[in-house]
C-alpha cells in the first residue's frame, strides 16, 4: 500500500495537475491535491502536508472533498459517530477552509445530515446527502444539496465579494 501511495504521489507532484480536480479523485472522496509542489493528503489522522520540510500536521479533523484554490484549502469536516443502525458512519459534514500552512480555519457553512432517515410506519424515506461532489472550481464552490422536498436537490454555490463576505447561491 505504502508503494503504490508513494507512486500516486510522485506522479501528481511529476504532472503538476490539480489533482482535486481529476475525476477520480473526486469519485474516491477528494482525498489528495497539491500546491506549490507539495501535496496535501487526507489522512486516518487529519490533514497533512508533504513536501521539502518534511510531513507538517495540518489538522485533526477527518476530512475528504479536498481542493486547493489560490492560497487556500477547502474540504468538508466529517463528524463521525453511530446512526440509526448502530454503524460508524458519517453524521454531517461542514465545508472548512483553512491557510496553507492549517491556520486560519473557518466553516463556510451549516453542517448538514449525511445518510438516511427511514419511517416505515408512514413509509418515508429521506436520504440526507450533506454536500455531495463539493467541489472548488475557479474560486467558486459547487455542491449538491437538499432543497428541501422529498427527492429533489438543488446545485449550489458559495461565492466571495470583493470585501469577502460570503453569499450562497
Amino acid at each position: 500500500m505504502r508503494k503504490i501511495l508513494t507512486m500516486v504521489l510522485a506522479l501528481i507532484m511529476i504532472c503538476g495537475c490539480a489533482a482535486a480536480q481529476i475525476p477520480g479523485n473526486l469519485d474516491n472522496g477528494g482525498f489528495v491535491d497539491t500546491a506549490n509542489g507539495e501535496v496535501v493528503l487526507c489522512t486516518n489522522d487529519g490533514i497533512i502536508k508533504i513536501g521539502n520540510d518534511g510531513v507538517i500536521k495540518l489538522s485533526d479533523d477527518d476530512a475528504s472533498m479536498l481542493s486547493i484554490a489560490g492560497e487556500r484549502i477547502y474540504y468538508l469536516k466529517n463528524k463521525i459517530g453511530t446512526d440509526e443502525y448502530g454503524d460508524t458512519s458519517i453524521l454531517d459534514q461542514t465545508p472548512m477552509s483553512m491557510d496553507l500552512s492549517g491556520g486560519d480555519a473557518i466553516a463556510l457553512g451549516e453542517a448538514r445530515r449525511v445518510g438516511m432517515s427511514t419511517d416505515y410506519e408512514e413509509y418515508k424515506y429521506d436520504t440526507f446527502v450533506g454536500y455531495a461532489g463539493f467541489t472548488v472550481y475557479a474560486d467558486r464552490i459547487y455542491y449538491l444539496a437538499n432543497s428541501g422536498t422529498d427527492g429533489t436537490y438543488t446545485c449550489n454555490m458559495i461565492t466571495e465579494d470583493e470585501n469577502g463576505n460570503e453569499t450562497t447561491q
